[in-house]
């Protein structure tokens, strides 16, 4: 158990595989801000909570690479909150030092960094905010190197369920839902909506290279031609 009064945090919001780790990002209790980053061991079950590594924050997806997690953040927190922030960040996060090391706003303007996956090239890292802009992140020189509107209206929680974002390497393109629109993203960058009558929620590529997704009850696998 986190423990509400302990940490602040009240759930799990997204969890990834971090080395020796498992790493998750929490939310914090009603009424209070500042998510938290926990690093847990399955080995023991203990499990330590790094709060804050964006001041009045909260951490709303994560990717790791090499000792480092990568976490997208969001100005909002537990329900009943005003936020004190304006813009969401992408933030690096050394599994040695455990210490944050960078920390950006990708995409100014824009509250959340919703989603976040590695692209074909080693360096490159790619996510989406919740206002729908897709950006691309170099992770050696720590910059943005562009930005993509998707051009999709955003629906649903401000605080990062939606969207996702993945990449499939059988074709180079990076799959996502969002808006509950489901859309395609060339290597180029050309934006393809595939489908925007379900009321898309989710999806997840398989390493075969099935893509699932999820409306509202039920789950599909897209046919491709």
């Amino acid at each position: 158990e986190l423990g509400r009064e302990e940490t602040g945090q009240d759930r799990p919001r997204h969890m990834i595989s971090a080395g020796e780790h498992v790493a998750i990002a929490t939310i914090p209790n009603y009424g209070e801000l500042g998510g938290g980053l926990t690093l847990l061991d399955p080995e023991t079950g203990e499990h330590e909570v790094h709060r804050h590594i964006v001041e009045d924050q909260g951490v709303s997806t994560l990717v790791h690479r090499h000792g480092i997690i990568y976490a997208g953040t969001t100005i909002y927190g537990g329900m009943s909150t005003v936020p004190t922030t304006t813009e969401g960040h992408l933030v690096e996060f050394d599994l040695d030092s455990r210490e944050v090391t960078s920390a950006i706003v990708p995409v100014p303007g824009d509250e959340t960094v919703s989603t976040l996956c590695f692209g074909p090239e080693a360096s490159t890292l790619v996510g989406v905010t919740y206002e729908s802009n897709l950006f691309t992140y170099d992770i050696t020189t720590h910059e943005v190197t562009s930005v993509i509107d998707l051009g999709i209206t955003p629906t649903g929680a401000t605080w990062g369920r939606s969207p996702t974002l993945r990449y499939r390497k059988h074709d180079r393109c990076f799959y996502g839902v969002g808006g509950g629109v489901f859309f395609r993203v060339t290597a180029a960058g050309e934006v393809t909506i595939l489908d925007d009558e379900h009321g898309w929620k989710s999806l997840t590529i398989t390493a075969r290279g099935e893509i699932y997704l999820i409306d509202a009850n039920r789950v599909y696998v897209h046919a491709f031609d």
